[in-house]
């Protein structure tokens, strides 16, 4: 199971409100940089800058096999973010459920979400959270039954009951036959 790390620090919450329109800054949790790369200008800050856009590729490098939360709040309102290997977009849950396609995330970087929610502000952010932490954080179930929902979704059946084998199945690897449909192997078959 990979560490939870919770960044809760007024200098992330205090960069991620001058971001800017071009500023392409990116969820890593794997690269080393220098505390000048990173958005809270911290030596562990979870969110770096490049000069390009990322394709899909360098968006999973960046965070290898951990699964990344942001939490953006306005008062009571929060808007969970949610950025994993495991689905094949950067989900946005709140009032309501956005999907950005990784391409258009790899573009703008994490500005994408702050264009989209011009009024909140950082919280938090959470690398491979436990659901208790998100609730502490102020995160409502529904909205966390939701996120786990459609992460589910994605992984397609890992979930599902074991299937009752079909009758024809039961009977196991077909018995060769004799021309008249009798068994060699019954020792009455040969009388």
């Amino acid at each position: 199971m990979a560490k939870e790390m919770i960044f809760q620090r007024p200098a992330l919450t205090q960069a991620w409100a001058n971001l800017k329109e071009g500023e392409l800054y990116f969820f890593d949790t794997v690269t080393d940089y220098g505390k000048k790369y990173h958005l809270d200008k911290t030596k562990d800050g979870p969110i770096g800058i490049d000069t390009d856009p990322y394709e899909v590729e360098d968006i999973f490098d960046c965070i290898g096999d951990d699964t990344v939360t942001a939490i953006l709040g306005k008062g009571k309102d929060k808007v969970l973010t949610v950025l994993s290997k495991e689905l094949p977009y950067l989900l946005i849950q709140g009032k309501n459920q956005i999907k950005i396609p990784l391409e258009d995330h790899g573009k703008e970087g994490v500005y994408g979400i702050k264009r989209l929610f011009p009024d909140y502000q950082l919280d938090a952010v959470v690398i491979n959270p436990k659901i208790k932490t998100l609730e502490e954080l102020g995160v409502l179930k529904s909205m966390i039954k939701q996120v786990l929902a459609e992460k589910d979704l994605v992984e397609g059946g890992k979930h599902e009951p074991a299937r009752k084998p079909n009758r024809k199945d039961q009977r196991g690897p077909a018995k060769e036959r004799l021309e008249d449909g009798r068994d060699p192997s019954d020792p009455h078959a040969c009388e």
